[in-house]
């Protein structure tokens, strides 16, 4: 069901309802965040259609790196959110390292120019025991992805509770 939903609302519903069903179910559930690297200062550089073209092409990219049942969104800014169904951290750090290596090996024509296309990965995952919520879920793994950023561009961290 990546066909992701047309807006973080949409997004939001549809992972209220998966987390639910994990909680329900007691399976695993993970979140990363994902945010490219080099896209600051496309606006000031290509002008804003360029800076939009390049982070809706990311975004594709994304979404065919990820399984057809992982939902993709554009979450905020440049970052984007992948939730991942029946998917505990250590397998979300797995995959995120493997998408991490594909992007690192990418570069987009922006322009006239070829831009890289690193990203720095935040994970954070539901267990059994773990009572956060959603948004809490989504919360810790932005807390991931700022201590990914902090570390140097190529990271990908996993927030443990």
């Amino acid at each position: 069901m990546l066909a992701g939903p047309g807006s973080r609302h949409q997004f939001m519903q549809m992972a209220e309802r998966e987390w639910a069903l994990a909680r329900r179910l007691g399976r695993p559930l993970s979140v990363m965040m994902v945010d490219p690297e080099h896209f600051e200062g496309l606006d000031t550089k290509f002008g804003q259609v360029t800076s939009d073209e390049a982070l809706h092409r990311f975004g594709e990219t994304l979404r065919q790196a990820v399984r057809e049942v992982d939902l993709v969104c554009r979450y905020s800014g440049a970052e984007f959110c992948v939730l991942m169904s029946d998917t505990a951290p250590d397998a979300a750090r797995r995959s995120a390292e493997r998408i991490r290596r594909e992007f690192a090996a990418l570069q987009m024509q922006v322009g006239d120019r070829q831009v890289a296309l690193g990203v720095s990965i935040g994970i954070a995952g539901l267990d059994q025991e773990d009572e956060r919520t959603m948004p809490q879920l989504l919360g810790a793994a932005d807390y991931a992805l700022h201590v990914a950023r902090a570390t140097g561009q190529g990271q990908v961290k996993v927030e443990r509770l």
